[in-house]
């Protein structure tokens, strides 16, 4: 412990660091230069957790799931009042946070929900959605990017991919703003009449899913969720009860819509910052993708990852002992130099950018990046197409949600 303090008290600026902030939430690179240089691994007091900043360590904690366990949100807070609709330990059965082997069959589930055979059905109808939506607002010539493309693309596809109506769309929308807050209240609390009004949506949600499931046994269909219910176990039993595909449906509707929203934002303000590199983009579209990786490299969806030590580890001189909460900040180790070459800049070529950690790694790699993938090139493409003058308009401040699971920018007002 002694050690700790003598390095905090050495670090001042890191020891005043604030994950929710807006400094940090929109640099974090920038951040933690200074931890990159010297001190890679320092604890945070006031956030109760040890930081990584290096690409190194960062890959081999995600990759070392043995040691760094995922469940640290497991055991989300329910209040009392709702838990007889919300199971105190549901999250601990999401994909997000199990770990192997339990994971291990839940996982491959995942894997070919997501596969390429799976998706390649979802390209038209993506394509479709885009260009309705723009239709929309084009004549306007500007429009708020994050509300009315973003964030109603990527819940088009949700709800498509789920096989739920568009009708749910604003609840959908409203449980992906939800649920980071609930997860992370026990760090970061909420006043208690927003807690409370949170997890009311929460469960009102659980139990509109359940009555979604029933229908889907009765009638199944190809959807994800019907695929889950016929998923067996080694024994040729459900693998999968009515509880767990709930919270599978949540969790899907929570990663897999704001993340690809704030991505697709995330390439037009780095596209509009450098005119040759979307100049380059137009002219050879087949960038397209890569563009999208090096966007994951330069300013990811999710800044960092919550990990759990399940045993001692010594790194960086320091000794983090069981049970320590670790925080890997992807969001430094994607520009970090002794991985990536002039990592500061925004490169749609750069050869080495789909070695970025904005998705994760190894086991826990996020089961959705083929789907976001697909959205995001799909929504630059025809963004680009439709709207070749698109630009960020001048003079706006970028302010972001202060949540700490994952990067939700407010709004981007565009015109062309």
């Amino acid at each position: 412990m002694n050690e700790t303090i003598t390095t905090m008290q050495q670090l001042p600026k890191l020891a005043e660091l604030d994950l929710i902030s807006q400094e940090y939430i929109r640099d974090p690179a920038g951040m933690l230069r200074q931890a990159r240089a010297s001190d890679p691994v320092f604890y945070l007091e006031k956030m109760g957790c040890w930081v990584y900043s290096r690409y190194a360590d960062v890959r081999e904690a995600l990759m070392d799931f043995e040691t760094y366990s995922n469940a640290t949100l497991a055991a989300a807070p329910v209040p009392l009042e709702y838990q007889e609709r919300v199971p105190t330990n549901f999250f601990a059965k999401s994909f997000n946070a199990m770990d192997p082997p339990a994971h291990n069959p839940v996982r491959k589930i995942g894997h070919s929900g997501f596969s390429n055979d799976r998706l390649a059905p979802f390209e038209e109808p993506i394509t479709v959605a885009a260009n309705d939506i723009i239709d929309g607002f084009i004549a306007a010539g500007h429009c708020e990017l994050m509300h009315d493309f973003c964030h109603e693309l990527s819940h088009r596809v949700i709800t498509a991919f789920l096989g739920l109506p568009s009708s749910d769309i604003p609840r959908l929308k409203q449980l992906a703003e939800d649920l980071p807050r609930v997860f992370t209240d026990h760090m970061t609390p909420m006043p208690e009449a927003e807690k409370l009004q949170r997890w009311q949506r929460v469960a009102d949600l659980r139990d509109y899913f359940r009555s979604i499931i029933q229908q889907r046994r009765s009638v199944p269909t190809t959807d994800f969720v019907s695929m889950l219910i016929r998923a067996k176990d080694e024994q040729g039993e459900p693998l999968l009860d009515d509880a767990r595909i709930t919270t599978h449906m949540t969790e899907l509707v929570f990663a897999g819509t704001d993340t690809t929203a704030n991505l697709i934002a995330n390439a037009v303000i780095l596209l509009d910052r450098s005119p040759a590199e979307l100049a380059r983009m137009k002219r050879e579209p087949e960038l397209t993708s890569v563009a999208s990786e090096e966007v994951m490299r330069h300013k990811g969806s999710v800044n960092g990852l919550f990990r759990k030590t399940t045993r001692q580890v010594d790194i960086a001189g320091h000794s983090i002992p069981a049970g320590a909460l670790v925080y890997l900040s992807t969001g430094s180790a994607d520009q970090d130099a002794a991985q990536f070459q002039n990592p500061e800049v925004f490169d749609i070529t750069r050869k080495e950018a789909s070695q970025h950690l904005a998705f994760g790694k190894g086991r826990h790699l996020c089961i959705g990046a083929p789907l976001a993938r697909l959205e995001a090139r799909i929504a630059l493409e025809t963004l680009y197409r439709r709207l070749p003058g698109l630009k960020v308009r001048l003079g706006q401040d970028l302010e972001y949600d202060p949540i700490l699971l994952s990067v939700m920018l407010k709004s981007l007002t565009v015109e062309w």
